[in-house]
């Protein structure tokens, strides 16, 4: 046998008096398939202020805390994070928010690197808000409850928080706490949910080549 090593995914090994146009007709298709399942990740980037303090994390299971991604304890402070998303499947966006008495409000934004994902709004872009949250109590396994809409960046107490962008996400909590007092944890759940695969440009063209050198190969197979 013969074969053909391709980077680290191991030999490509064909039998014996394998004509060489099937052999790269074979190794293209290879190429034209590893590639489009070796994409690059997707990344998702964000802002968040949270009063007064949080622990930030993207699970692959709405039930689970999943991975550590940051955290912050000044409410005043936009924080911001850039993580990859693990593909093929929902990934999560959890988020464990804290009260440490007064007021309490989640305001943050964040947007998807291109488009194998999508948030349940069915965009890129997903900002805090009463529709796309829910929140729970004690664990992310425990029942949803929704959320209340305490207004948009620039509502009192907190004023205009910089960094958001012009579709000016909203404050949420589990109540309309602006003058209220609370020392409540809660934890924020919104879903990212996996788009249809499309093959990129370059793999649709190596596949295309591929199909073509096979075809060809059999048309040349001696009688």
């Amino acid at each position: 046998m013969c074969w053909l090593d391709f980077c680290c995914a191991g030999p490509i090994r064909f039998r014996k008096g394998v004509p060489l146009m099937k052999r790269i007709a074979s190794f293209l298709l290879f190429l034209a398939l590893f590639g489009s399942v070796a994409a690059h990740a997707t990344l998702v980037s964000s802002r968040i202020n949270i009063d007064n303090s949080f622990d930030f994390y993207i699970s692959t299971n709405d039930a689970t805390t999943g991975t550590y991604v940051g955290s912050g304890s000044n409410w005043g402070f936009g924080y911001t994070f850039t993580s990859a998303l693990t593909s093929g499947v929902n990934n999560y966006l959890h988020v464990v928010a804290r009260n440490e008495g007064g007021p309490g409000g989640f305001l943050g934004e964040f947007s998807l690197s291109d488009a194998a994902f999508e948030f349940a709004n069915g965009t890129q872009y997903l900002g805090t808000n009463a529709t796309d949250w829910v929140y729970r109590w004690g664990n992310f396994a425990a029942p949803d409850n929704a959320v209340v809409d305490e207004g948009a960046n620039g509502v009192g107490p907190w004023g205009y928080r910089s960094g958001y962008s012009s579709s000016a996400p909203h404050w949420i909590w589990n109540y309309y706490s602006n003058g209220g007092h609370d020392y409540n944890t809660l934890f924020f759940s919104a879903e990212i949910r996996t788009a249809a695969a499309v093959p990129e440009p370059s793999s649709l063209a190596l596949l295309g080549i591929a199909v073509l050198g096979l075809g060809l190969a059999r048309r040349r197979r001696p009688a």
